[in-house]
């Protein structure tokens, strides 16, 4: 296995399939980044000087380490809106900030 996919070079955890657990994920990031990871994102802080701000994830389903993702980068949030059982043809800007 390559050595960036091993969780623990990443954060401090038990880097095996066996061992699973519920997760609190916290990360810091630039003001005009974004970051998202597995479960639900429950809160987004941001710093007195708005510089920088936290997102705090929790993932209530017991996971094991290797199986944590996480993006962090310039991303355009998007929802897509459906009538029909088809893939929409057009992304319209979330109202919300992820």
């Amino acid at each position: 296995m390559p050595f960036f996919m091993y969780t623990r070079l990443w954060f401090p955890c038990i880097d095996s399939y066996a061992e699973v657990c519920t997760w609190k994920l916290e990360f810091t990031v630039n003001m005009y980044m974004t970051a998202v990871s597995v479960g639900d994102l429950v809160e987004t802080v941001y710093t007195s000087d708005l510089r920088k701000k936290t997102y705090h994830y929790y993932m209530a389903t017991p996971t094991a380490a290797p199986n944590i993702a996480l993006a962090v980068g310039f991303v355009l949030c998007c929802v897509f809106l459906a009538t029909t059982s088809q893939v929409p043809s057009t992304l319209y800007p979330s109202a919300f900030n992820l």
